[in-house]
């Protein structure tokens, strides 16, 4: 990748830094070089006050990379990450963004429609790949997947098959609303509001991955009103997409005055 010296943080706050670069909306201009060693704040809170530019030229350029396959065909993480993504600074620091930096740090928030696309639930490097290339989840080894992966993604999806419970979808909708249930209130959560289901420790979802709970609970942008094409929706099955475990949800009652003459 040719880099021209990128504008630096302060610079991007100063009106003539504008005026001379009126195309610094690019990605050979954003600083990622300061994202190699460490995640400064300031260069967090540029990805995301410019997230909507930053992410998709940045998905553009990762998902052309050169794919390396293993004898058994599977796509190799670890040769992807060595001879794409380590060679210079700004490139480590794209991987930094991609993989190391907290989604929820410049992604926020990431449970509405605009935000799900780049939420955790996006591996951006392989979701770049599969856009580019047409390369599926599933064709990529585990070996190493955690490398190009922010990790708690890569966790959910190695989570071993046997220890997935197979479960009604009246089963999951119990636990689920056990997850959502705040114990001081008794109150029931949202289903797209929770990252983390809680209280689930003593059931058979208690000892998965907190990701893998929310693909099977479809929860927070796994629920079906918020989840999109390039997310992991079921841990043992990176491409597929599980049917909504209920088609609507209930909607709670409005009182109006017309209510009142029945007390």
């Amino acid at each position: 990748m040719n880099l021209i010296t990128p504008i630096t943080p302060a610079e991007w706050a100063r009106p003539e830094t504008a005026a001379k670069n009126p195309l610094r909306k690019e990605l050979k201009y954003f600083p990622f070089a300061e994202l190699c060693e460490a995640t400064p704040p300031e260069i967090i809170a540029l990805a995301k006050t410019h997230l909507n530019w930053v992410l998709p030229q940045l998905l553009a350029h990762i998902g052309q990379m050169r794919l390396y396959k293993s004898d058994q065909g599977e796509y190799l993480p670890l040769a992807f990450l060595d001879r794409n993504l380590g060679s210079s600074a700004e490139l480590r620091g794209m991987w930094r963004l991609c993989c190391r930096v907290r989604r929820s740090d410049f992604v926020k928030p990431q449970n509405n429609a605009a935000n799900a696309q780049w939420s955790l639930l996006v591996p951006l490097i392989l979701a770049a790949v599969k856009m580019y290339q047409g390369v599926n989840y599933s064709q990529w080894s585990q070996v190493g997947l955690e490398l190009i992966c922010e990790p708690q993604l890569a966790e959910a999806m190695m989570v071993d098959p046997e220890s997935v419970p197979q479960l009604t979808p009246a089963e999951i909708l119990e636990l689920r609303e056990l997850g959502l249930t705040t114990k001081t209130t008794g109150k029931v959560e949202l289903p797209t509001s929770k990252w983390r289901l809680t209280g689930l420790a003593d059931t058979a979802l208690g000892q998965l991955p907190p990701l893998a709970v929310t693909m099977i609970c479809q929860t927070w942008v796994a629920h079906p009103t918020l989840r999109t094409q390039y997310m992991v929706l079921d841990p043992n099955d990176w491409d597929g997409v599980p049917e909504p475990l209920i088609t609507q949800e209930p909607v709670a009652a409005k009182w109006t005055a017309a209510h009142q003459k029945w007390y």
